[in-house]
């Protein structure tokens, strides 16, 4: 029985953090001096009102590498399709916390 409560609790705790993906054009973009960055995509992001209570539309970080910044204003520039990655909620609990984004 012992075992059978850690492999549900091990489960359960596998599951919740999980990654969410959308897929998209990028719409909007927010930057600011201090290095946060946060995307909308055109049809939005179907999967992330589950991540944050306080959900309002937008995937970002509040610490981004400059790599990941580049790969966003590039997709955004291009014009290029992009799946986002994202996981939990950026510190503020407004935004979906942005992982990885693949162009294509």
């Amino acid at each position: 029985m012992r075992y059978l409560i850690a492999f549900v609790i091990c489960i359960f705790s596998i599951s919740s953090q999980a990654d969410s993906a959308d897929e998209g054009l990028i719409s909007d973009v927010y930057a600011d001096a201090s290095g946060k960055i946060a995307i909308k995509l055109k049809d939005g992001f179907p999967n992330a009102s589950s991540e944050c209570a306080s959900y309002n539309g937008w995937v970002g970080s509040h610490s981004a590498s400059p790599v990941l910044i580049s790969t966003l204003l590039a997709a955004k520039a291009t014009y290029s399709a992009v799946t986002v990655v994202y996981s939990g909620c950026t510190s503020d609990g407004h935004w979906a916390n942005l992982t990885a984004v693949y162009t294509k």
